[in-house]
């Protein structure tokens, strides 16, 4: 299990006209014995983007992008407080998360963070893919 990585043009943009730039992307997957692969590209990142599988998008028990964007924050609260459980010295080299004192929210973070709903099977991609776009400029 590698990352894979890809330099391409975005399909959104095949009929614009002029110069058009092609993007890098490295995709990593969720193990994680991939962790540290991950540490290795997020210095020469210019966007993160974080995919929930989810493949009964279409069945009515099926969440809404609102609903798993609440879930995550709440999973990122629950770490947040089992840190601040143990010593400083042992988590020394880690940043906070968030406003201290205040539950977790997508909000506090420094960098914009977007929900989105794609599809790989419909090809449903133009959200990513306007995102990709927007912090990789030409």
């Amino acid at each position: 299990m590698e990352p894979n990585e890809g330099t391409f043009v975005l399909h959104t943009e095949n009929t614009k006209k002029g110069k058009i730039n092609p993007v890098h992307l490295v995709d990593v997957p969720g193990h994680s014995r991939l962790r540290p692969k991950l540490e290795e590209f997020l210095p020469q990142a210019a966007a993160i983007v974080f995919v929930v599988d989810a493949l009964e998008t279409d069945k009515l028990t099926a969440h809404t992008k609102e609903f798993i964007r609440k879930q995550m924050e709440k999973e990122i609260e629950k770490l947040r407080a089992s840190r601040s459980a143990v010593s400083t010295a042992v988590i020394a080299n880690d940043f906070s998360i968030g406003i201290e004192g205040e539950v977790f929210s997508f909000s506090h973070c420094y960098n914009k963070v977007t929900v989105a709903e794609a599809s790989g099977l419909t090809g449903e991609t133009v959200q990513i893919q306007d995102f990709i776009r927007e912090y990789i400029k030409p």
